[in-house]
């Protein structure tokens, strides 16, 4: 990762906190609980969000995305016009 994008993406998660008035501690807490939380056998109590199974997800995620067609990624703006004819049954698309 290049030292630019490093920053980007730290300015980034600097302008969510003080927008929603969370300190750096409390985002760091809580990000160490959640990683260990999602550590767990049953993370939050959720089988299926099990370390296996999210490895398990991923590699399926790759597969299909590798074998895909073609890959789309749309973001909030995309107008329902803009998607119409992506062709979906030979493409993978990512909502983000």
């Amino acid at each position: 990762m290049t030292d630019n994008l490093l920053s980007d993406l730290l300015a980034i998660q600097s302008t969510v906190r003080d927008y929603f008035g969370w300190s750096y501690e409390a985002d760091m807490t809580s990000a160490n609980e959640m990683s260990q939380l999602m550590s767990s056998t049953h993370p939050y109590g959720v089988s299926t969000w099990s370390p296996e199974n999210r490895v398990n997800s991923m590699n399926l995620l790759k597969k299909r995305l590798q074998s895909a067609e073609k890959v789309v990624i749309v973001g909030a703006s995309v107008e329902k016009s803009e998607v119409a004819n992506l062709g979906a049954e030979d493409s993978v698309i990512i909502a983000a």
